[in-house]
């Protein structure tokens, strides 16, 4: 149940912070081999005790569910706090579609419940009946359905989803009258750097601006007109069209670095180090949501890090200090 005060939800939040991994921690479970390190973690509680069968992933994700549950308990907004959450829930819907699509079972790659129960997700993608949902969120996902029985592109599908999620963010912050400060740019740069993202990838695809204009978020600071120019400029250009606003610094260098790469993990990588960044810069606040999302992105980026260690681990490749303990 949701509490009385910010003040109240950041004391809590400083009192789980202190059971999170710490540098030490990490090179603990760095040094170890794979069976050693499951033990350290267990054994310093990770995981909520969950019967996982040694089973890191499932490890991992009884871990982030916890830490979400949480982030709702403590907190004296939850209909804010839950447009937190709802990256994980775009991730299960996704997953979801694709599954029902293509006639395979996801339950192994699902990330536990975000905003919305897991359950509560399946039912409605099943049923291909979104009701159960906020009004915003079912209309658009509604649509998306609509679009689905035409042609199942798993792009269109994929930005289908995304744009559903916006317009519920984006419809909660005006009920709410949010128009400024930390919770509008996290979800402004979010915007930016996914539709950054739909940029490179159409390019990728060879679409035009009537194709892209499809994918496109609403409601971020980059301009519609220059991300449908950016589809067919120069890709040297790129940089430099879409490197401006709050985070343009962030999106020019992840385009350099995708133009040296080809790889899109650069762009994702830096949006999610600019969301850290706004919740460090609001770290300290103790009447607001600023420490609040911190610890729920440190936790998502604690769980990304022991990811990759694990996999390194079992491919016997060394593995860098992640940037969370840099």
């Amino acid at each position: 149940m949701p509490q009385a005060s910010y003040p109240y939800a950041v004391g809590r939040i400083k009192v789980l912070e202190t059971r999170m991994l710490d540098k030490a921690k990490w090179n603990r479970l760095k040094e170890a081999d794979e069976q050693e390190a499951f033990k350290i973690l267990t054994e310093s509680g990770y995981g909520s005790g969950a019967a996982t069968g040694g089973n890191v992933a499932l490890l991992i994700k009884a871990e982030l569910e916890a830490a979400r549950q949480v982030v709702l308990e403590v907190t004296p907004d939850e209909e804010i706090t839950g447009l937190f959450l709802l990256r994980t829930d775009a991730h299960n819907l996704k997953t979801l579609l694709k599954a029902r699509l293509l006639k395979t079972d996801a339950q192994t790659i699902l990330a536990g419940s975000g905003s919305f129960s897991l359950e509560t997700l399946q039912k409605c993608v099943s049923d291909a009946d979104y009701s159960a949902l906020p009004d915003s969120f079912a209309s658009a996902l509604t649509q998306m359905e609509q679009k689905l029985q035409k042609h199942t592109d798993p792009l269109m599908l994929s930005a289908s989803v995304d744009r559903a999620v916006f317009e519920h963010v984006l419809a909660v912050l005006k009920k709410h009258r949010i128009k400024n400060g930390f919770i509008r740019n996290y979800f402004t740069a979010q915007i930016d750097f996914i539709n950054v993202l739909s940029v490179v990838r159409a390019r990728a695809l060879q679409w035009k601006s009537e194709k892209l204009v499809q994918l496109l978020i609403p409601g971020g600071e980059l301009l519609e007109r220059d991300l449908l120019e950016a589809v067919e400029l120069p890709a040297e250009q790129l940089p430099r069209k879409l490197g401006y606003g709050a985070n343009g610094r962030a999106i020019a260098s992840a385009l350099e670095e995708y133009l040296q790469t080809g790889s899109t993990q650069g762009l994702e990588r830096r949006m999610d180090s600019a969301l850290m960044t706004l919740a460090k810069e609001n770290k300290y606040d103790s009447f607001g949501m600023g420490p609040v999302v911190g610890y729920l992105l440190g936790r998502e980026a604690e769980a990304k890090a022991l990811r990759v260690l694990f996999a390194a681990k079992r491919a016997n490749v060394p593995v860098a200090l992640p940037e969370l303990y840099a």
